[in-house]
């Protein structure tokens, strides 16, 4: 599964500083999407270390309509309410 190298390795850059090479492994993970939902996870994970709440929430929803017992799926939902002070 390609879409976890490229999340984490786009996160530890972004982390780094290193805008650069966060910037081709986000293109990369976008171009691969296929709309899974663990796509749409690791979307959505991305989504929220940027602190965008609003989008990293749709992608969960959208993770979780499409497989409910997708791991993690529903804690990342109840961490962005909580982020959102949305209880």
């Amino acid at each position: 599964m390609p879409y976890f190298f490229l999340y984490v390795l786009s996160n530890a850059a972004h982390r780094a500083g290193r805008k650069e090479l966060d910037n081709r492994a986000t293109e990369k993970l976008i171009q691969l999407g296929d709309g899974s939902p663990e796509y749409r996870l690791f979307i959505g994970k991305y989504h929220l270390n940027l602190k965008q709440y609003d989008a990293a929430l749709a992608e969960f929803q959208a993770a979780a309509e499409a497989d409910p017992k997708l791991p993690f799926v529903h804690f990342n939902l109840g961490l962005i309410y909580l982020k959102k002070q949305d209880l």
